[in-house]
């Protein structure tokens, strides 16, 4: 399997995820050749956000998916949960994960603006919480559309133009037909 992965945290607030983020692409490519992938069951957002959760508690790092936090909204609060909450070194992380599944430079403005919804999102959790918020999301690459090589290439630098905390990019370039999603881009800003 010829792949490839660029981490690059555009942020030296998020260094101490790296090892999460680097063991996350590698349990990604696993992933995708471990399950058939069909378009309506594959690559949800629950889904990526697990195989995040699941990169943190194979280095020993504790990490829960869905936990509940009180949300602070204009229109009201309520009840809601964080995506995913990480114990980095001693200091929380809440994650707000949003996905786009996208194949040509057009539709990665849809992504930017999925990035937009997750900060909202991380923006609302109760301000009791004391560690930090990183919004995410998982741009997930289709076939049928522009070079994997090209999309990469284009978010990486829509991202440093959008100051973006996080990129993170990882794709199989050989997968077979059975491949309906070669690779997925990470891109993340803590709020």
């Amino acid at each position: 399997m010829r792949s490839n992965t660029n981490l690059e945290t555009l942020s030296h607030r998020l260094d101490d995820t790296k090892p999460v983020l680097e063991r996350w692409a590698e349990l990604y490519l696993k992933s995708m050749k471990s399950f058939p992938q069909t378009s309506n069951s594959w690559y949800l957002e629950q889904t990526m956000t697990s195989i995040l959760v699941a990169a943190a508690w194979t280095l020993g790092i504790p990490a829960v998916t869905e936990v509940k936090s009180l949300k602070i909204r204009p229109h009201g609060d309520s009840d809601g949960r964080i995506d995913a909450l990480f114990d980095l070194q001693n200091s929380q992380l809440a994650v707000e994960s949003k996905i786009y599944w996208f194949n040509n430079e057009g539709s990665w403005n849809s992504v930017l603006g999925r990035l937009l919804d997750a900060e909202i999102d991380a923006r609302a959790i109760d301000p009791a919480f004391i560690g930090r918020r990183l919004a995410i999301v998982f741009g997930v690459l289709e076939k049928g559309g522009d070079s994997i090589e090209s999309l990469i290439r284009i978010a990486l630098r829509s991202s440093k133009t959008c100051n973006a905390d996080l990129f993170l990019s990882v794709a199989d370039y050989e997968s077979d037909e059975t491949v309906l999603y070669p690779g997925c881009i990470m891109v993340g800003s803590l709020v």
